[in-house]
Parts: C-alpha cells; sequence; structure tokens
C-alpha cells in the first residue's frame, strides 16, 4: 500500500502509517491482496494433488493436451498449467492453449477469482502507466515552459486524488 502513496519502504516487518486508508487505491490492492491468498491457498491444495516438477519423467500426471516424450520435453516445466482448467482438476498445457480452453468463460467462484485478479492487476498497471505519462508530460511541458518564459515553476505533478482514474472491472477478458 505504501507505494501508492508515494512511499516506497520495505513492505515486510513494518506497520504501514496507510494500513487503515481508504482512498480508492488501497481498496484495490487490499481486494488483490484478499483474492491472491485465496488463490494461494486454492493452489496449495491443488499442489497436493498434482506434484510440481520441472523433470517431466517424474510428474505424478502428464497434461492432457501433451504427450509425454523424455526426449521433446526434457526442459520443460510441469508448473506452467491453465489455472482455470486446474481449477477443474485437469491439467492442460498453458502453452497455446488459451483459445481453446473450454473453462475460458467459465463463471465458478475460483475462475471468477482469477478474472477478477486479472482485472486489478490490469487496472493497477494502468493506473501506474498513466501517473508516469502524466509525469512525464508535466516535466517535459514545464521544463519547456521554464526555458522559454525563464521563470521558476515550484509546482509539482498532479496529486494521486486529482488524476482520472476508472475503477471498472471487465472480467470477461
Amino acid at each position: 500500500m505504501c507505494r501508492q502513496h508515494g512511499v516506497v519502504v520495505e513492505t515486510r516487518g513494518h506497520i504501514c502509517q496507510f494500513k487503515n486508508c481508504e482512498c480508492d487505491k488501497c481498496k484495490l490492492v487490499r481486494k488483490r491482496r484478499s483474492i491472491m491468498s485465496t488463490q494461494i491457498r486454492l493452489r496449495r491444495e491443488q499442489d497436493k494433488r498434482f506434484q510440481r516438477t520441472t523433470i517431466a519423467s517424474e510428474a505424478d500426471v502428464v497434461p492432457s493436451n501433451g504427450v509425454f516424450e523424455p526426449e521433446k520435453r526434457h526442459d520443460i516445466s510441469l508448473c506452467y498449467f491453465c489455472q482455470k482448467c486446474k481449477n477443474h482438476g485437469v491439467l492442460m498445457w498453458k502453452k497455446d492453449h488459451k483459445r481453446s480452453c473450454e473453462y475460458a468463460n467459465c463463471r465458478c467462484e475460483q475462475c471468477d477469482l482469477i478474472d477478477t485478479r486479472r482485472a486489478l492487476d490490469r487496472h493497477i498497471k494502468n493506473s501506474k502507466e498513466m501517473k508516469t505519462v502524466n509525469s512525464s508530460d508535466y516535466f517535459s511541458s514545464s521544463s519547456s515552459e521554464e526555458y522559454s518564459s525563464g521563470s521558476d515553476s515550484t509546482a509539482g505533478p498532479l496529486p494521486f486524488s486529482s488524476m482520472p482514474v476508472s475503477f471498472a472491472c471487465n472480467t470477461e477478458a
């Protein structure tokens, strides 16, 4: 949460002064953390059923869309499975699977968690990119004004609260 307010500190082991902040960005970060903890709990349960290994010959289960050929798959990591399929007890290689995933539009609780987290990640990333673009626009325009007018401007970039932000989450992507 500290990064949302422009304070960069180690997030582990400190008492955050913004832990009770109710701004929209902090709410998004809290929601994402909650989703991530639920997904981690689910992943740990799944890992009890599916052994994780980077050596294909040691795997308990071979993915449904992959032919087990040790000479061709010697370097593949079995950690890269489609998470939506895995939620339904099916192991599918993630590579070249996106268009054919039978659970791509699944609305079950576990798949909704994945979609919600992805939407939040996109929103947070876009907000940070927009802030970077706005900051660079400000600095390039203020430096050109400074050279043309000879004045020394002390105004900084727009504060977080005045930046345009949309919080609509599209979970169909």
